[in-house]
């Protein structure tokens, strides 16, 4: 019985010196998702021109999602409207744009085709204008810019924002 009993006290002080004395491996660090690494563009942002103010916020909506309101106001009139949402389904990271008035009233789907650390570029070749929409980060400011033919001619649009929030 005293046998058993001081084997059992050897088992347990082995196992708990074994357990006790070595440091856990440090887990791998999981890897961004394609939203995640776009979490730059969460916040608001602005440009105040002679033409008029835009502004767009980008809010994270839930894990697999953000979305912006984005809107031009010349004096107290708003003039244009657009809703956008980044939705990460699978390994695809896609643009969805929604505008007041325009594509019978259906959001446009843009997909991912490059991301950096400080850029996003979306496209939809199939869309009359724009193709491309293109989203760099630079400090506290971000570069939107749409592109692609329009009347036969490319046409490039850029607009240059900073952060108020």
């Amino acid at each position: 019985m005293k046998r058993n009993i001081l084997t059992s006290l050897l088992l347990i002080t082995l196992l708990i010196s074994a357990c006790g004395g070595k440091e856990a491996a440090p887990e791998k660090e999981r890897e961004k998702s394609r939203l995640e690494k776009a979490a730059w563009l969460l916040g608001s942002w602005e440009n105040n021109s002679e033409e008029g103010k835009m502004s767009e916020t980008w809010v994270e909506d839930h894990e697999n999602a953000y979305s912006a309101k984005t809107y031009f106001v010349i004096g107290k009139d708003t003039v244009f409207r657009e809703l956008s949402r980044l939705e990460e389904t699978g390994s695809t990271l896609q643009c969805v744009i929604s505008i007041e008035g325009e594509n019978d009233e259906k959001p446009v789907t843009f997909v991912m085709t490059k991301q950096s650390d400080d850029n996003l570029v979306f496209e939809n070749p199939k869309h009359d204008f724009p193709n491309k929409i293109t989203y760099q980060h630079k400090g506290d400011s971000v570069i939107a810019e749409i592109s692609g033919m329009q009347k036969g001619k490319f046409a490039k649009q850029r607009f240059g924002m900073v952060r108020v929030k």
